[in-house]
């Protein structure tokens, strides 16, 4: 069976599975599909048989007929995971995460670490239950999704990590629209999240919520159970902050451009912590997957000097004009604008993705 339009969300095996998975290769009827290009880059890619019986078990394991594969399933966008824990009938996780979970997001100034500390730690001991009820991402509004198990692949890469593809088929249901949509260019990072500039000259800029207090929790001696379900807490955390920028461009965008990512380039932070990893995946793969389902045109561009050439310059002169960086602002030299250093990249972006102006380099320090 082929699914019209499928969306593919590669998630990451855990190497104490790498041989595990290999195994399956061998000895499973799998079919080369060294053709698929999207996701990960790799070196051989497999299709298990459409007749391969897969379970997901929890947000850390599934099993291949019978055998148990370590990955983070949890680490997928809302509705594509919401979809996948609802068609698992084997599908256990810990009763009452989510009201840690809303303490959590709620933070300060009721938070009292001990008290959280203590129903974590009573919650990782009384184990997991069956329960299909999505427990740590909202109810999208606008987005739905069907799992399909029997397009299930799996890659290896030259360093010999391993991946798997769950495939879905992902819809989208508008709510409202802006009026008049505009051009957006986008300047992702950790904190700010977003920065937003649009072709009408605003800019918008989503903050991660603080989860400062959870700082004492994480220093203090957990359980490895609970270290996992606080890790589980905020990623999901950081996944939901980072959704709320498809909300807006969902509502006020005609086409996005965002910078192109290199993993080279970003910032070790952005894999060191659960929140950031979340961010990082938004960045990297849902952004450009969840406007691909809203048919909003997205495309990446350079993103060389963003941050340090003077947007107003270039797209008023067509200059390229080095400015100097402050620790959140922008001042150019020769314009004398002072702006949002982060404002000014998306400024960039926007400019790029448009290729407006024609590019002239006349002036390189103003």
């Amino acid at each position: 069976m082929t699914i019209p339009n499928p969306d593919r969300h590669w998630i990451q095996i855990k190497k104490a599975s790498y041989n595990t998975v290999a195994t399956i290769t061998q000895q499973l009827q799998t079919t080369r599909a060294d053709h698929l290009t999207c996701g990960p880059r790799g070196i051989a890619t497999w299709r298990l048989s459409s007749s391969a019986e897969i379970e997901v078990l929890n947000d850390e394991q599934l099993t291949i007929h019978g055998q148990t594969i370590h990955a983070e399933v949890n680490h997928l966008p809302a509705h594509v995971y919401r979809a996948l824990v609802q068609a698992s009938p084997a599908f256990t996780q810990y009763p009452e995460v989510d009201h840690l979970y809303q303490q959590i997001r709620d933070g300060k100034p009721d938070w009292d670490t001990a008290q959280f500390t203590r129903s974590l730690e009573e919650i990782a001991q009384g184990g997991r239950r069956p329960d299909q009820v999505p427990r740590l991402v909202s109810t999208p509004r606008t987005y739905s999704a069907t799992w399909h198990p029997q397009e299930f692949f799996l890659r290896v890469n030259k360093a010999g990590d391993w991946f798997a593809a769950l495939t879905f088929t992902a819809s989208f249901q508008r709510l409202s629209r802006s009026i008049a949509p505009v051009t957006v260019g986008l300047d992702l990072g950790l904190n700010p999240l977003t920065v937003a500039y649009t072709s009408l000259g605003e800019s918008h800029t989503f903050s991660p919520t603080d989860l400062s207090h959870l700082d004492q929790v994480a220093g203090s001696r957990l359980t490895p159970a609970a270290q996992k379900i606080l890790r589980h807490l905020t990623y999901a955390s950081g996944r939901e902050d980072a959704e709320k920028i498809i909300g807006w461009l969902n509502h006020h965008a005609s086409r996005v451009f965002a910078e192109r990512l290199s993993h080279r380039a970003m910032n070790t932070n952005f894999i060191q912590q659960a929140r950031n990893l979340a961010i990082h995946d938004h960045h990297f793969s849902a952004l450009s997957q969840y406007l691909y389902t809203s048919r909003i045109p997205f495309r990446r561009v350079a993103s060389y000097s963003t941050s340090q050439l003077c947007a107003c310059c270039f797209e008023k002169e067509g200059l390229e004009v080095k400015g100097e960086l402050g620790f959140t602002t922008f001042t150019c030299p020769r314009c004398k604008t002072v702006r949002c250093r982060h404002e000014n990249a998306a400024h960039n972006v926007m400019l790029r993705g448009l290729n407006l102006p024609p590019r002239c380099k006349k002036s390189q320090a103003g």
